[in-house]
């Protein structure tokens, strides 16, 4: 196998990491997003000694781990890690290969229901919640895995945003996506609860609206837009009377 691997657990500072880095040659390209979100959760406390390691070759390159390293500069947070040295080059196209672990994942480990939606659903509540409508939008924007456990694990309500949310999809189908709802459903909650969700269900079903209506207007005005390339569809038709998006009287 040619030189000896080793492997150690050392404790990487700032200093340390530059100089690491300065092996960094034939790596993947940088991605700033990981990068700081790495940092935050350094600087949070929330970076825990896993057993995942940095990896050099055996002439001393850097194979794997420049995420890390630059969120250790980033952060100015010394990182206690594995370190593995003495592996073949050649190794390093069979790094990072594995499905990566997602905060759904994270949450069904904790032996949380529905996990995949749940994650979706605190993520944008949380945005909503921390930095408002706008922010909640925006998808480059990423918590860290810790903010958003710790999130669930203080807001209860969370279950009350999932129920309204299945309620909602059960008659609309994909009018809105489950992250939009539930940033609207909280922000709209914390003025009237009961106002939001007969809202919702308005908005969902249709039923019992004048042609005028507003909630009518935004409904049809939902549907006619492109759900995954392709136009919505109700899963439950009403009758009623309603404007088209050209401005036209109809009867559904």
């Amino acid at each position: 196998m040619g030189e000896k691997i080793t492997a150690k657990v050392e404790t990487i500072t700032p200093e340390i990491a530059k100089t690491m880095l300065g092996e960094n040659v034939n790596n993947r390209r940088i991605s700033r997003d990981n990068v700081n979100l790495f940092a935050r959760e350094m600087r949070n406390g929330e970076w825990r000694f896993n057993g995942e390691a940095i990896k050099f070759g055996k002439d001393g390159r850097l194979l794997d781990g420049q995420h890390r390293l630059l969120a250790v500069i980033a952060a100015d947070k010394p990182l206690t890690t594995l370190v593995i040295r003495g592996l073949e080059d050649e190794t390093q196209q069979t790094m990072d290969s594995g499905k990566t672990r997602t905060l759904g994942d994270v949450l069904t480990l904790r032996g949380e229901k529905n996990s995949t939606q749940l994650a979706s659903l605190a993520r944008a509540v949380y945005l909503a919640d921390q930095l408002g409508m706008e922010a909640a939008a925006q998808n480059d924007l990423k918590p860290t895995r810790g903010e958003i456990i710790s999130f669930i694990d203080q807001t209860p309500q969370l279950a009350d945003v999932l129920a309204a949310s299945r309620a909602f999809r059960s008659q609309s189908g994909d009018m809105l996506t489950s992250s939009m709802f539930a940033s609207l459903w909280w922000t709209f909650a914390h003025i009237d609860t009961d106002a939001a969700n007969r809202f919702f269900m308005s908005l969902a079903s249709g039923a019992n609206l004048q042609a005028d209506d507003p909630i009518l207007i935004l409904r049809n005005t939902l549907m006619a837009q492109p759900s995954q390339g392709r136009p919505f569809r109700p899963r439950q038709p009403c009758t009623h009377r309603r404007i088209d998006h050209q401005g036209v009287e109809q009867v559904a």
